[in-house]
């Protein structure tokens, strides 16, 4: 930008030159005490230069440097909001691995009390082999969760310690000496289905809202082609009603009104 801004702004250029020659070389006439020539010659130059029209290139070029810096700042931004990005996301892995350890550990200890359970049942006669033979599988299928979980919380641990630059003691091989003092906590988020609708703007799906009218508009034509239907003619086809199947057959005025009846019920 200052590199930009300096096209607009006066300059000042200053030169200078000296030149020396063998005296010998030069013509030197001596009248009434003055000497015209001399071996050496100095010359020096101040200018001023200030542009005036450049052909818009002066206003691009600041244009182009204010721009350029404004892009700057936002890169810059961009790396520091990504940078605390990764930082949170780093720290609530470590908790929620922490809290997986807990997990497998319980479930672990569970198990470990189930299959001493089904021991002494086995040994009192009430259950048979192969229950034992279960429980013991099912214990060493959850020791395998416990041991990843400890894996992902020192992984976890190296993660947050890179990114926020953690000076790791050089004695330290596997587990490093990290302790958070946050808590891994879920916030409830609670939204209304019409508010998030709301929101978001989102269209409820059009068949969901054609398909009551065309429940309707079959019941109404089935009502109609029963008052359309001569007394006493059957063998009118099948119509299906808000997805149940009714036997359409002509009826007298007692039987219609009992069946509108328990139409609308």
């Amino acid at each position: 930008m200052i590199q930009t801004r300096a096209i607009a702004v006066p300059k000042v250029r200053i030169t200078g030159d000296y030149d020396q020659k063998q005296r010998s070389d030069v013509d030197i006439i001596s009248t009434n005490g003055f000497n015209l020539g001399s071996d050496q010659n100095w010359q020096a130059q101040i200018r001023v230069v200030q542009s005036l029209y450049e052909g818009g290139r002066i206003a691009s070029s600041l244009r182009v440097a204010k721009l350029t810096r404004e892009q700057a700042m936002l890169n810059y931004q961009t790396a520091v909001s990504d940078t605390v990005l990764d930082v949170q996301i780093g720290y609530f892995d470590v908790l929620l691995a922490e809290q997986q350890i807990i997990v497998q550990e319980a479930s672990v200890e569970l198990l470990s009390r189930e299959l001493a359970d089904t021991n002494r049942r086995f040994d009192a006669g009430t259950v048979p082999r192969f229950n034992v033979l279960r429980a013991e599988v099912e214990l060493a299928n959850a020791q395998p969760k416990l041991i990843r979980a400890r894996n992902a919380f020192r992984i976890a641990k190296n993660n947050l310690a890179n990114l926020v630059g953690f000076n790791v003691p050089k004695e330290t091989f596997e587990d490093i000496p990290l302790k958070l003092s946050g808590k891994l906590e879920a916030v409830p988020y609670e939204m209304e289905f019409p508010r998030a609708i709301a929101e978001r703007g989102v269209i409820p799906d059009g068949d969901l809202v054609a398909r009551p009218l065309q429940v309707d508009r079959r019941r109404h034509r089935s009502l109609r082609d029963r008052r359309a239907a001569p007394h006493g003619e059957a063998g009118v086809p099948d119509r299906e009603v808000g997805g149940r199947v009714h036997q359409d057959v002509a009826l007298g005025d007692g039987e219609r009104q009992d069946v509108r009846r328990r139409l609308r019920k």
